[in-house]
């Protein structure tokens, strides 16, 4: 992954959740072989899991996408797959719902400014449904906060499961 793929996962993960294995609400699961809401169970009201809390129904239509457009099957809901499936469903979805420059042509400039567009695109509501929208937690995050994820400034715009000078 590139950084920038990196700080993208980041600024996704970081008013989601803190790891990979972990329900909506801080309860964490066990296994990695589907999205755990896959078998039934569920703590609490939401599907929402993983270290981006994809809902089943978002993570199903995402994992679709992405072996649809990159011909390679999504295995499981470990680790991996959920950042590439993160990354993957940030750029369609990006791409999907805003005009103008590509979610890549705004993340090779470097832009900051531009870089919030990102934020406001999948972080905000497109509609008056609430729940239209991607991740809530990048609405709810200001844009310094956000641009420092993005840049490496807070912490390291790394992340994911490989280092960040070698691809996963």
């Amino acid at each position: 992954l590139l950084p920038q793929d990196r700080g993208v996962l980041n600024a996704i993960a970081e008013n989601e959740a803190p790891g990979y294995n972990v329900w909506n609400g801080g309860t964490t699961f066990e296994g990695y072989e589907d999205h755990p809401a896959a078998s039934g169970t569920k703590p609490g009201e939401s599907t929402a899991a993983g270290r981006y809390q994809f809902i089943l129904g978002t993570w199903r239509a995402a994992s679709a996408s992405y072996e649809k457009t990159s011909g390679v099957k999504v295995p499981n809901f470990s680790p991996e797959w959920q950042d590439r499936v993160a990354l993957h469903w940030a750029e369609h979805q990006f791409n999907a719902h805003h005009s103008g420059a590509t979610f890549r042509e705004i993340l090779a400039s470097g832009d900051p400014q531009q870089m919030l567009i990102i934020r406001d695109v999948l972080g905000k509501p497109r509609s008056s449904n609430p729940l239209d929208l991607e991740w809530q937690g990048l609405g709810h995050m200001g844009d310094a906060e956000f641009i420092e994820i993005m840049t490496g400034q807070k912490g390291f715009a790394g992340g994911g499961t490989g280092p960040a000078s070698a691809p996963n």
